[in-house]
């Protein structure tokens, strides 16, 4: 155990420690304190110039300071300027393209409406579209064929122009002839008969000119029908570009239309026949002209498809074309119709024409029948009845009664008929036993006078003089109402044979000679 004397000595070692702590302690203290002001003395200005540079050394740096924050804040200042200028720029660019977003969304919205629209009213009428263009081309085709028809009509009308000008020339030929003979008989013969036969020749002279001028007239239409062949073949192959097919449209109608007025100068003295002739040709050319009009919109609105394909994409284009679409669409139907109204009308007016021809035809070939069978006497008499020595018809009136070359073929056909039954007659009287000038016209077949009609097409009535032994079977000669056998003209009764000392080439030898010729 602890004993008192160790608790004591442990006590006073803590005191005495304690002691000695204290003493060295305040020592300590004492000096730690004394070199901590001196430390602060040091730190610290201690004279009143130290404090005054001290205090404006501290003025400077805090004017320096400010100095530095004011710059800082004016810079501070411009660049809150800068952005708030920079954000009123924005906000304005933001507003401008917020309302630029809204009008192209509802702009947007608008087209994908009238797109869905177009789309839906292309669908259900392009089939209908597309019927009329096949239509329209349908009817095109009608056309062409039909003016293919008209065409190939007027070409046989040429060529009957043509066999009618031969035919003319023929029977100038037999004038001259006759005129001879006439002569002749004037040097050979003093009888009492002179005087009439005198004014036989001045007749036939007569006879000869006007057909010299009948023959002429028909070489100037032959011409003019070949410039209006020409011409129409020009217009129906122009159709490179609209304006040029314009140009040239209004070129050949005024050509046309001086062709027309040249026609008309020279067709004056016709008669009702002509006329409907006339008006025909015009109502061709004007359906010609319509199918030319008509092939263009066709073009046109072609190319309006084509252009509604190509801005499909892009509504008001398309809207416009529509439009445009559905316009032409409308005048191309009326077009149309109008046309149709007008073949339909030309086609009533061809079979009208077409049965006239065949009465005028059937009236002519009753004619030369009934002059077939009245025989000698019958052909002989009224010749001798319409001398003027009994004071009958002359034969420079019949002449007269010939209409000119620019009448139709049909109508031209019969008054060549009528000339060659003159001539006939002529001949009869020649041929009953006279002799003029030593001149006997013996038996011999006369060429027969045909009028042959084109069976395919139903058109042109072609009058023409052949010989007995070119007359072929490639025709159809057109028969009387109530007869079987082909309508000819019969021949002449044969005049007796008178030997002469001084014989010539038989008259229809030599007409046949030029024929082959």
């Amino acid at each position: 155990m602890i004993s008192v004397q160790s608790a004591m000595l442990v006590a006073l070692g803590f005191l005495v420690a304690s002691l000695l702590g204290l003493l060295i302690g305040s020592a300590l203290w004492a000096r730690a304190v004394r070199l901590t002001t001196w430390r602060i003395k040091q730190s610290l200005p201690v004279s009143e110039a130290e404090i005054k540079a001290d205090r404006d050394r501290l003025r400077a740096e805090f004017a320096v300071r400010v100095h530095k924050l004011e710059t800082a804040l004016e810079q501070a200042k411009l660049e809150r300027a800068r952005q708030f200028i920079e954000i009123n720029r924005r906000d304005a660019s933001i507003t401008a393209l917020e309302s630029t977003a809204t009008e192209l969304k509802s702009e947007l919205d608008e087209h994908v409406n009238a797109r869905r629209v177009l789309e839906q009213t292309v669908a259900d009428r392009l089939p209908r579209v597309e019927a009329r263009l096949a239509e329209a081309k349908r009817l095109l085709f009608n056309r062409d064929r039909e003016i293919a028809e008209l065409t190939s009509g007027a070409k046989r009308h040429k060529l009957a122009l043509e066999e009618a000008s031969v035919l003319t020339q023929q029977q100038s030929q037999q004038i001259e002839n006759l005129t001879s003979a006439l002569q002749g008989k004037a040097k050979s013969d003093g009888d009492a008969r002179f005087e009439g036969e005198l004014v036989l020749r001045t007749e036939v002279e007569t006879l000869r000119a006007r057909t010299r001028e009948q023959a002429a007239l028909i070489e100037r239409l032959q011409q003019r029908l070949g410039q209006n062949f020409g011409a129409d073949a020009a217009v129906a192959d122009g159709e490179a570009s609209a304006a040029l097919q314009a140009q040239e449209i209004e070129r050949l109608k005024r050509k046309l239309a001086d062709a027309e007025g040249s026609l008309a100068a020279v067709r004056a003295a016709t008669n009702e026949g002509d006329a409907a002739r006339i008006a025909f040709e015009s109502e061709v050319r004007d359906l010609k002209s319509s199918v030319e009009d008509q092939q263009a919109e066709i073009a046109r609105l072609r190319a309006a498809l084509e252009t509604f394909d190509r801005f499909e994409g892009k509504p008001t284009l398309v809207r416009e074309s529509k439009l445009v679409l559905k316009a032409r669409l409308g005048s191309a139907q009326a077009h149309s119709d109008q046309q149709a109204a007008t073949i339909g009308r030309l086609r009533t007016e061809l079979a009208a024409s077409h049965e006239r021809l065949a009465r005028q035809a059937a009236h002519f070939m009753e004619e030369l029948r009934r002059i077939s069978q009245t025989g000698y006497a019958g052909v002989a008499q009224p010749l001798r009845r319409r001398s003027p020595r009994l004071g009958g018809e002359k034969l420079a009136e019949r002449v007269a009664e010939v209409p000119a070359a620019g009448e139709p073929i049909t109508e031209r056909a019969g008054n060549v008929q009528d000339l060659a039954k003159e001539i006939r007659r002529a001949q009869a009287l020649v041929g009953n036993g006279e002799r003029y000038g030593g001149l006997t016209v013996e038996e011999t077949p006369e060429p027969t006078l045909e009028v042959t009609r084109d069976v395919a097409n139903g058109n042109g009535v072609h009058p023409r003089l052949i010989e007995p032994e070119a007359a072929t079977d490639s025709t159809q000669r057109i028969r009387a109402a109530d007869a079987e056998e082909p309508v000819t003209a019969a021949e002449m009764p044969q005049p007796p044979s008178i030997l002469e000392e001084r014989r010539r080439p038989r008259l229809l030898d030599r007409l046949s000679g030029l024929a082959k010729g």
